[in-house]
């Protein structure tokens, strides 16, 4: 039987669902690697008004955080940039 949701119900669940509803408090570097593996990838775009759309995506997730972060994953070699669907940041685990 379908579950039947108002427009404001249905709103929140979605919101949630993109781990948009809960900023926190104060972001670190592990809430940016568990916010790319909750989403599985992060698609790079190079195309900028305000900045980049990876830190867009994170900062609208994780609130702000230092943008040397990113950077420093991939220096870790705990993210990797690959050809996904489009140029992506994914998880060394994807590898």
């Amino acid at each position: 039987m379908p579950v039947k949701l108002t427009r404001k119900q249905a709103r929140a669940v979605l919101i949630a669902a993109q781990d948009l509803l809960d900023i926190p408090a104060a972001a670190t570097k592990a809430d940016v690697l568990n916010t790319i593996h909750a989403m599985h990838v992060l698609q790079i775009d190079t195309i900028h008004v305000i900045n980049r759309s990876p830190y867009l995506v994170l900062w609208s997730r994780i609130g702000a955080f230092e943008l040397d972060w990113l950077t420093d994953l991939l220096a870790e070699r705990r993210l990797f940039e690959y050809w996904s669907h489009e140029a992506c940041f994914l998880p060394i685990e994807h590898y």
